[in-house]
């Protein structure tokens, strides 16, 4: 949160010249991200930000500079202790084979179902226990949340398995209304300066949540999956602002 609301900061401070001054008023309302951008639509809310998808974006309107460097799209898995399979190296082929458990109605159920993969639903507390208990194989998370999620859960049979990860293509942007072209362009506008700059690239490795990924998936074998739920405007903007380390 702090490093998007810095971001957001940086970007209409980098225009202020031209636009004039803003300040920034955080919505006090706890709430979930569709909530969000339905917010948007009432004028309840001026921006926010979400991982995009096709669905999204026919209602919203993104500024397709991606916060994260498409991390929400890399994965690794969450194993049960005992499980001795994932000790040998494994075709994709093989871990298609096995049964992952996602979210019920997340788009990453979708996502592994495309490629192929057996993904057995369920609400997020009972993944967990339905892998300690070897009704499912694997429980795919992205690298910004597994480790926090593992320290919470050092007393169970769970751990982090250490040598595959899954990525496909997914961008985080932020997301105003569709008739707020105005604020749409400077946002837009203001991003583009920090990437430019070079201020972005310098703001996100300074982050601790990007180091420990960076970490987290040196060395790992990765199983790359396409995104049906991606528009190709929203590819090529991961494509063109892309973070090399």
């Amino acid at each position: 949160y702090n490093y998007v609301v810095g971001v957001l900061t940086a970007a209409l401070e980098s225009n202020s010249a031209e636009h004039g001054k803003v300040r920034l008023l955080p919505n006090t309302q706890v709430s979930v991200q569709d909530r969000q951008l339905r917010n948007l639509e009432h004028r309840l809310l001026d921006v926010t930000w979400s991982v995009t998808s096709t669905e999204r974006e026919k209602f919203h309107r993104p500024i397709r500079v991606p916060l994260v460097n498409g991390l929400f799209g890399k994965r690794v898995f969450f194993i049960n202790r005992e499980d001795t399979r994932f000790s040998a190296a494994l075709t994709v082929k093989e871990l298609q084979s096995l049964r992952a458990v996602q979210g019920q109605d997340w788009p990453d159920t979708r996502i592994f179902r495309h490629n192929g993969y057996h993904v057995v639903e369920a609400t997020y507390q009972s993944a967990f226990r339905m892998l300690a208990e070897h009704f499912v194989d694997y429980f795919p998370r992205g690298v910004l949340e597994i480790t926090y999620e593992a320290a919470q859960r050092t007393q169970e049979s769970i751990v982090i398995e250490p040598s595959l990860a899954v990525h496909y293509p997914s961008a985080m942007f932020f997301f105003v209304s569709h008739d707020n072209e105005r604020l749409a362009k400077r946002i837009e506008e203001g991003m583009k300066n920090l990437v430019e700059s070079g201020r972005l690239q310098e703001m996100l490795r300074s982050q601790p949540f990007y180091q420990q990924s960076q970490a987290l998936l040196k060395g790992r074998t990765v199983f790359r999956l396409t995104n049906p739920l991606l528009s190709h405007a929203s590819l090529e903007a991961l494509e063109t602002f892309a973070i090399t380390d």
